[in-house]
């Protein structure tokens, strides 16, 4: 509540004194009130017949009094709640019916309430006391305190400063958004851009924090309007918490039983997945070129096979128009001026020359394009593609893990559903994302925040965004104050500065590794090793044909034709 008279003890049941002073009151305070568009809720409550009507009279000459200046007045809720409400009691019963009725539907908890209590007492004039839940006193507890109501104190925050008093927050270990340190003796601490928050508003309220944790580790646990609530919310219910933040979203069975405050950070909630295979050392050798270049590649050279294989069942005139006069082994020359090495013999003539510069161009464009890229991916960690889509994920049989509460956002996806395992509790978001780049989960982890693991990705389109908030019981009266004072921490861009210190959120980002200034290795030269290995295979397996050529004239005769 922003403001609350009690105006007690009037002289006698019609006494003027009191009619005198709220028609006083009403002139001083409630053209600012109504200036708001809100008007004056008249009610009462009273165990006595003859109080009754005594209210009514009272209500009566109030009203004839302020004839031309109260515009405003209803007696009954019409549309949105009351924030500015008259209420008329005759006593302690009557006072507890009324905060019994209150709802949410009916009043505003951040409104104006002028509460009457007329008492059978002969006294001098009305008092008027006004409540303060927080002092250097007491913490929490209402207290009445008499007041000069043409002073200032009558509408002076009474939530401005809480003298130091400790206010329960839920809350739970959630990287990067709450992060929670415990000191030796006993205390904890709230770090994380939203413990920063919790910390700030506790040092301009004049407040300490008592951290409360779900049992049994339930995290957020289920809100439920049959008082089972779990977790989080439980604390937030049975009000063992003043109020409860951790990554916390609007959801619509959490605002039928809590409060939700003002939206202060709107989290995006995406797909942690494994970023792929990594490239073997062969695989890499692979990699300077896309396949479209390889097929190109290996298509000019299968047609230079076979046009050499061609020109050597001609005769001996054309074999030397086109390789030149005495050269011999054309397709070893091939093979050997394309991987940079020496012609010992160069041809004579105008045609074959043109070939060989024809072929030299070529090879010299491939080799310095491939050897310039090849370098980077030998030393750089790579990895197969990761499926970065929902679409990719549901294609790649990918298992889906979650908590259980995380459920509701797949209702209409059975086939997700049908393929998802949930996270027990005790096993929080970082670490069940670290298991799918260990490759202890084979599958996909649902998160509120891009991992920071090499070998973890997160997808490029989000599930959904969810708007986030500081949740209170549905009985406080600390949501508007609270509101006010994080709508202007989050005007400064305090929060998108912390949240983009916790944790990166550049879902788009590419993170393959960039190539670093070291020696290779022999781990980054294996694949060379393999095809020097294969290349030395089909050495010996030549040498071995030509040895049984010499027994067998058939094979020595294919020999000599492969090679020209």
């Amino acid at each position: 509540m922003q403001t609350l008279f009690l105006i007690a003890y009037v002289v006698t049941v019609s006494g003027t004194n009191l009619e005198n002073t709220l028609v006083e009151m009403f002139r001083k305070y409630a053209p600012s009130i109504q200036s708001t568009h809100n008007p004056l809720l008249i009610e009462q409550s009273s165990s006595d017949q003859q109080f009754k009507y005594a209210q009514l009279d009272l209500i009566h000459q109030v009203l004839l009094q302020l004839d031309t200046e109260m515009h405003q007045v209803q007696f009954d809720v019409r549309g949105k709640p009351s924030a500015n409400t008259l209420i008329l009691v005759d006593g302690f019963e009557a006072f507890r019916r009324f905060v019994r009725g209150w709802n949410r539907m009916r009043y505003v908890r951040g409104g104006y309430y002028w509460i009457v209590y007329q008492r059978h007492r002969q006294v001098d004039r009305a008092e008027i006391f006004n409540l303060w839940p927080y002092s250097q006193t007491h913490c929490g507890d209402v207290e009445s305190v008499l007041v000069d109501w043409r002073s200032t104190d009558m509408l002076v925050d009474r939530l401005g400063d809480f003298y130091g008093c400790a206010l329960r927050v839920g809350t739970f270990d959630n990287p990067p958004f709450v992060l929670l340190d415990g000191d030796k003796m006993g205390s904890t601490s709230m770090l994380g851009f939203e413990g920063m928050l919790v910390n700030i508003l506790a040092k301009k309220l004049n407040f300490s924090v008592e951290v409360i944790t779900p049992p049994d580790n339930d995290q957020w646990g289920f809100p439920r309007t049959d008082g089972n609530s779990t977790g989080l919310m439980k604390l937030m219910v049975d009000e063992t918490v003043h109020f409860g933040i951790c990554s916390i979203g609007y959801m619509e069975d959490r605002i039928a039983v809590l409060l939700p405050g003002f939206q202060h950070y709107t989290s995006y909630i995406v797909f942690a997945v494994p970023s792929g295979r990594p490239y073997s050392s062969f695989e890499k050798l692979f990699l300077p070129f896309e396949w479209k270049t390889w097929y190109a590649l290996f298509g000019t050279l299968l047609a230079s096979l076979a046009v050499i294989m061609i020109i050597n069942t001609s005769s001996a005139p054309v074999k030397e128009h086109i390789y030149g006069g005495g050269i011999s082994y054309p397709l070893t020359n091939l093979i050997n001026l394309l991987f940079r090495g020496p012609l010992h013999k160069h041809p004579k003539g105008s045609f074959p020359l043109a070939l060989l510069m024809l072929w030299l161009t070529f090879t010299l464009v491939i080799r310095t394009a491939y050897q310039g890229s090849l370098y980077k991916y030998l030393q750089v960690p790579k990895n197969f593609s990761a499926p970065l889509t929902m679409d990719a994920i549901d294609k790649s049989g990918l298992e889906y893990y979650m908590y259980e509460i995380a459920a509701a956002f797949f209702a209409d996806y059975p086939n997700v559903l049908a393929r998802t395992h949930y996270l027990p509790f005790d096993i929080s978001l970082s670490d069940a994302i670290d298991q799918v780049g260990r490759d202890v989960l084979s599958g996909v982890v649902l998160c509120t925040y891009s991992p920071a693991e090499e070998f973890v990705w997160a997808t490029k389109e989000y599930v959904l965004g969810v708007s986030m908030a500081v949740y209170y019981p549905t009985r406080t009266y600390l949501r508007d104050t609270f509101d006010r004072h994080i709508q202007i921490i989050d005007s400064t861009g305090l929060l998108q500065h912390w949240a983009g210190q916790s944790a990166d959120y550049d879902f788009t980002s590419d993170r393959r590794g960039v190539a670093v200034n070291r020696a290779l290795s022999v781990a980054d030269l294996l694949g060379s090793f393999q095809i020097l290995g294969v290349l030395n295979g089909g050495a010996v397996v030549m040498f071995a044909l030509e040895m049984v050529g010499l027994k067998c004239r058939l094979i020595l005769r294919l020999v000599d034709w492969l090679q020209g």
